[in-house]
């Protein structure tokens, strides 16, 4: 049974104010962080090797790499001409026969004289570099998933046994509180308010195991070890780390994203303000007439006189734009969210490094002191309940500071582009 929040304000949250209170004063400190295990970061990468969100998106990056390719190697082939005529007809024998036949033969050939081909090779480069880094997005946004799902895998299997011994402890007082009635020592309401906290107590671990599942089903559709055995824990070993160099921000895979695909519009838009520029044909024809040698030399240039293009223009002008626009909005937003990620890493982590050296111990003592206190009469029970939800949501609390540490953790790395490096133990050498 969860008591009212006032009969618990000061058993319950002051541990946790007083904590968030002194995490204000760390503002001024570098970011911290923690290695990734061995067994994590091979882990994690036999889960990229296997996942089929990245094997297709893999697939799709060597498909935009081939279309670069061909747009680079692609030239007008010139075209084969022929052309016969006869002219004037003689009659022999009742049977009407050519008298002269004329015949051309040669090539055609449209020269690229404003290099529109150049543009294009451009706009199939941008695109490259775009699925590149979009390649790159999706592989930071899986391992994130991925990592995210496993820190709230460990939090709630923690919270579920911490459940499952306050359950022990509820049962324990029901039964004892059923046994005190018999004898006179406490009331008929005492006792049922023990069996409502035994109740909840079940009823919160039920919750605590649906969380659970669900944390993994995402780790399970994401790897192929079914087995949560064999899912590496994560550390609380923290250690310092540099700070995140903002030009680094102009690199991050998002913003080469949002770079690329505004250079493709650019490109684009060359492509279509060169189509006003009309692209030369020139022939070259060798043949025979009136049966004289011919050397043809022809010319043709199409003129854009109905269709000047003005509304494609327009609207490659809109697009790029447009994609400018998103380039600022994606560099505003990566600032946000390193140094929003950042800020609450520090205060979670100062938050949980109090509850180790100072809040765990108290609390142990509180609640070995309360229970002697019950069992030897000097407690009723409402007073003992309210202590021991304390005790129990002071533990849960502390799991969730501790998940918020490797949630902030996790969000700093994706956000600054640093996720595979910490995994591959290179994050330390990084300026």
């Amino acid at each position: 049974m969860r008591l009212s929040s006032r009969s618990r304000t000061n058993c319950t949250r002051s541990l946790v104010c007083a904590l968030l209170t002194n995490s204000v004063l760390i503002f001024q400190f570098d970011v911290f962080g923690f290695e990734a295990s061995s067994e994590l970061s091979q882990f994690v990468n036999n889960a990229l090797i296997q996942n089929p969100a990245i094997r297709a998106a893999n697939a799709s990056l060597r498909s935009a790499r081939t279309r670069e390719s061909v747009v680079a190697e692609s030239v007008e082939n010139p075209t084969l001409v022929f052309d016969s005529e006869q002219t004037g007809t003689s009659i022999a024998g009742g049977e009407s026969q050519p008298k002269e036949l004329n015949f051309t033969v040669g090539v055609e050939k449209e020269f690229d004289v404003f290099g529109k081909r150049m543009d294009r090779v451009s706009i199939a480069k941008a695109e490259y570099h775009a699925a590149e880094a979009e390649f790159e997005v999706l592989k930071n946004a899986v391992v994130t998933e991925l990592l995210l799902a496993m820190a709230s895998y460990q939090s709630f299997e923690e919270k579920i046994t911490l459940l499952q011994q306050h359950e022990k402890l509820m049962q324990e007082f029901a039964t004892l509180s059923g046994e005190r009635q018999l004898v006179g020592d406490i009331s008929g309401v005492e006792v049922k308010l023990a069996n409502l906290a035994l109740l909840e107590s079940k009823m919160r671990r039920a919750s605590a195991e649906t969380e659970k599942s669900l944390a993994k089903q995402v780790i399970q559709s994401i790897v192929r070890k079914q087995n949560p055995s064999t899912w590496p824990p994560l550390s609380t070993d923290f250690s310092q780390l540099q700070n995140f160099d903002s030009k680094l921000i102009e690199t991050l895979p998002a913003m080469r994203v949002a770079k690329s695909n505004a250079a493709a519009a650019s490109a684009i838009k060359k492509v279509d303000n060169k189509k006003r520029l009309p692209s030369p044909t020139v022939s070259l024809k060798i043949g025979r007439e009136d049966d004289t040698g011919l050397v043809s030399i022809g010319f043709s240039l199409p003129l854009a006189v109905q269709n000047r293009f003005s509304h494609t223009i327009k609207m490659a002008e809109a697009n790029e734009d447009a994609l400018l626009q998103v380039v600022e909005n994606v560099r505003l937003n990566a600032r946000v969210q390193i140094d929003g990620s950042a800020e609450r890493y520090r205060i979670a982590r100062e938050t949980w490094k109090e509850w180790q050296l100072h809040g765990l111990t108290s609390l142990d003592e509180r609640e070995q002191v309360t229970r002697q206190a019950w069992q030897l009469g000097d407690l009723d029970a409402m007073t003992y309940l309210i202590h021991a939800e304390a005790s129990i949501d002071a533990r849960l609390n502390a799991l969730e500071v501790r998940l918020a540490t490797w949630e902030a953790w996790f969000e700093w790395l994706s956000a600054s582009d640093r996720l595979i490096d910490w995994l591959n133990g290179d994050l330390g050498s990084m300026k």
